[in-house]
């Protein structure tokens, strides 16, 4: 169909310029493992390569997997992004059959299909190319069976399969797909690349990802932004508790209230407060139990660089709409004051977190990780709330003592949202049982 531009160029003009994902695209090999940090662009260079194959062959099916809708949702926009591009390129206006969120048909027979993680879903397609993006989110049992599903619809057309993401431990199907001890997966040609792969052609990329080693531990920045399969022994809340708590909050379909909206106040709520101890930053997290016993996330909110006459009118204000069964404050720093403004406002609803002493601190960290590994809280899809859980670790000092923290910066201490999320899940485990609340 195309033949003004061959496929190499093409995918450049839509905007795979980078060297490396123009190795990838180039690639002749059937099977592929992509292994690479964030905000590489390669879930770019996947929808264009999608989108270039299936206007440049006739009858040519392309499969692309992602981990949620959200996700596969956000890879058919790429692919949108890229088709606009190219009608702008050809200045004229290019037909198709049928373009949705999940699906496009040509013409000429060729379909781009970007599915959410269903094997059922796609066991239905004769696929010249599966591609599974973020791989690195698969579990290896869910991961499998979504695999078993795309090479049998690959074997008619002996078509192609990307397996590409970035590390979430070692563990699931990127790392299986990766670690080349079984011989089943000798035939994928493996591409790994790091951030700097990037910055050596995007200087405000790396000016960027400085910033972010800041605020990373240095094992976090190893697989976040190095692209390595780092060893969770130190960590708190692994990829393994907080990818359920994902799955979770996806499967109930929970949608997050607006910091300024006013829900029904049919549930019990908990709220956690965390007051930046030296910078201008209070985080608020509120909980609400739902029937089956699950404490999500109702509303997250941050007052950044608020005075506390501001924090004081909109913590008062919450409590007045959410009408929280307790509410929790991390007393250190500068929240011992309101909290006291807060106790004498409130009354007993409002009660200190009790991170002072090591023991109590223990305490109330194991007792957040354990409601993860319970399987009772649902998280929403937050980066910096779910890198903020990953980054905090347990460590030991020179004298054996155990310390809990996140990573620190030049001026505090990064962990505002676990810290308010652990007092949330602090106020409502330490409530006992009341009749009539839920």
């Amino acid at each position: 169909m195309v033949e003004k531009l061959g496929r190499a160029e093409l995918t450049y003009q839509l905007g795979a310029t980078f060297k490396y994902q123009q190795a990838v695209i180039n690639c002749p090999d059937r099977f592929r493992t992509v292994l690479k940090p964030r905000q590489l662009g390669m879930t770019t260079c996947f929808a264009i390569e999608a989108l270039v194959d299936a206007i440049t062959y006739d009858d040519y099916i392309i499969c692309i997997v992602s981990p949620t809708k959200r996700q596969s949702g956000r890879m058919m926009q790429y692919i949108k992004k890229a088709f606009y591009r190219l009608e702008r390129i050809y200045k004229q206006k290019i037909p198709t059959a049928k373009f949705t969120t999940e699906e496009v048909y040509f013409h000429h027979g060729s379909e781009i299909h970007s599915l959410p993680n269903n094997p059922a879903g796609i066991e239905g397609f004769d696929c010249n190319h599966g591609i599974i993006d973020e791989a690195g989110l698969f579990v290896l049992t869910e991961g499998e069976r979504i695999i078993d599903s795309i090479v049998g619809s690959l074997a008619a057309k002996q078509g192609r399969l990307t397996v590409s993401g970035r590390p979430h431990g070692k563990r699931g199907l990127l790392w299986q797909y990766w670690d080349g001890s079984n011989e089943k997966y000798a035939p994928f040609t493996h591409f790994k690349y790091t951030w700097k792969d990037r910055a050596a052609e995007d200087s405000k990329y790396g000016v960027e990802v400085g910033r972010h080693k800041k605020i990373l531990t240095k094992l976090q920045f190893a697989e976040v932004y190095d692209a390595e399969f780092i060893e969770e022994g130190i960590l708190v809340f692994p990829h393994a508790l907080l990818e359920p708590a994902l799955t979770l909050w996806d499967k109930e379909n929970y949608i997050i209230m607006h910091h300024e909206g006013t829900p029904q106040l049919s549930r019990a709520r908990y709220v956690g407060v965390d007051f930046g101890r030296k910078r201008n930053l209070t985080e608020i997290h509120v909980l609400q139990k739902e029937s089956n016993g699950t404490l999500r996330t109702l509303m997250m909110h941050t007052l950044s660089k608020t005075n506390f006459e501001l924090q004081k009118k909109y913590i008062d204000d919450l409590m007045v709409r959410v009408n929280p069964i307790q509410m929790r404050i991390d007393e250190r720093g500068m929240g011992l004051p309101l909290l006291d403004y807060f106790e004498n406002k409130h009354g007993k609803r409002v009660q200190p977190l009790g991170l002072k002493e090591g023991a109590s601190k223990e305490k109330l960290i194991l007792q957040c990780r354990n409601a993860f590994a319970d399987g009772i809280i649902a998280i929403p899809h937050n980066d910096t709330l779910y890198e903020q859980l990953h980054c905090f670790q347990k460590d030991y000092t020179d004298k054996g003592n155990v310390v809990y923290s996140g990573k620190v910066d030049e001026t505090d201490f990064m962990d505002d949202k676990v810290i308010a999320l652990v007092a949330a899940v602090e106020a409502a485990q330490s409530q006992p049982f009341k009749f009539g609340v839920s």
